[in-house]
């Protein structure tokens, strides 16, 4: 129907309801890598923001690091008197792989800076890092560090159970580091930088209806 509408009709729309469909004139054999040609128009604006990009990366908190690159790094999780003295680069923070136990446990033994606090138990795979701070470290015997961090929960984000967390706060000690996670800020990764490259990508007349 889109096709036989105008294109002021199309933009006063709030749903997506036009798509493009990909079909092959030949054969592709197995392996065969496929090319899409984007326009003159966006080669021509790639080349220029080629010849005038400037690199994002700066010293101590202009540093910009992206977070896969701090994990594969397997960079230095920090205390709190460590961030002061150096703080992480600004797009960055911590989550952690942690059982939903310390939401949900109905029984609380221990108090830690006013929290209650769990010891740490591993969670499975498929468990979904929580944004977390480090309160603190420890070193025990033979030198491996854990950690104590406060781990903060919204009530919506574990969909894999309906049960109604006991609290949002909790700190869990012993945390291990292959525990914690470097992740992105919200909208701080590559796409959002100053200078990230945009373009829309061209079609040939031909492919659009007249009435556009």
């Amino acid at each position: 129907d889109w096709l036989n509408w105008t294109a002021d009709a199309i933009l006063a729309e709030e749903t997506a309801g036009l798509t493009l469909e990909v079909v092959a004139t030949k054969e592709i054999r197995k392996g065969q890598e496929i090319l899409i040609d984007y326009g003159w128009e966006w080669e021509a604006a790639w080349e220029k923001h080629m010849q005038t990009w400037k690199s994002q990366s700066g010293k101590g908190e202009q540093c910009y690091v992206p977070a896969d690159v701090m994990n594969k790094r397997k960079a230095q999780v920090k205390t709190p008197k460590e961030k002061r003295e150096s703080p992480y680069p600004p797009n960055i923070k911590i989550a952690c792989k942690l059982s939903q136990l310390a939401f949900h446990s109905h029984v609380t033994t221990q108090i830690y800076n006013g929290f209650d606090a769990f010891n740490y138990q591993p969670t499975g795979s498929s468990g979904k890092p929580m944004p977390c701070d480090v309160i603190a470290k420890d070193t025990g015997k033979g030198g491996k560090d854990t950690y104590v961090v406060l781990v903060r929960k919204k009530k919506k984000d574990d969909e894999s159970t309906t049960l109604e967390p006991k609290r949002t706060e909790a700190v869990v000690m012993g945390v291990p580091r292959e525990a914690i996670l470097f992740i992105d800020k919200p909208y701080t990764d590559e796409q959002f930088l100053e200078g990230a490259f945009r373009h829309e990508i061209g079609l040939p007349q031909g492919m659009f209806s007249e009435n556009w």
